[in-house]
């Protein structure tokens, strides 16, 4: 069933594609977000109606985002060898989405945390969507083959 799956569905040429043309989008958005938190930790979050806080684990948080923007940057030009950028983020975001889910249904927050949430997740699914699951002969790969 998998290799029926990996021959229809999965094309390295394609999946570069796909791959290049999300680090195209992801690398100045995670840029121009990472430093306008550097430069503005409380404000940039301010407009979303939520507050910062702590204005150090707001620029933490825009360090995440430019280095998202950086890794980004150098998987445009070969975007496979950079493919694992899209589990990190797939990972963190719906981690993070679920968090805020919790959070949202469970105290007083702002309408813009349910919003980032449904975001984060959505995120979270394209990024497992367009991963390249298969190996490199293109059968889809669990990571826990042997040899």
């Amino acid at each position: 069933m998998l290799d029926f799956l990996s021959e229809k569905l999965m094309h390295p040429e394609r999946d570069a594609k796909r791959i290049r043309q999300t680090f195209y989008l992801f690398a100045p958005c995670g840029l121009i977000c990472g430093a306008l938190i550097q430069c503005f930790p409380a404000a940039f979050w301010a407009v979303l109606g939520i507050d910062a806080g702590n204005a150090v684990l707001s620029r933490l948080y825009g360090c995440v985002l430019l280095s998202v923007g950086v890794l980004g940057m150098m998987a445009i030009r070969q975007p496979l060898r950079y493919a694992s950028l899209l589990l990190f983020i797939g990972v963190y975001k719906g981690l993070a989405g679920g968090f805020l889910g919790v959070a949202y249904l469970s105290g007083d927050q702002p309408p813009a945390v349910i919003v980032i949430a449904a975001l984060y997740f959505g995120l979270a699914l394209y990024c497992f969507v367009i991963y390249p699951w298969h190996d490199e002969t293109g059968r889809i790969s669990t990571g826990m083959d042997n040899g």
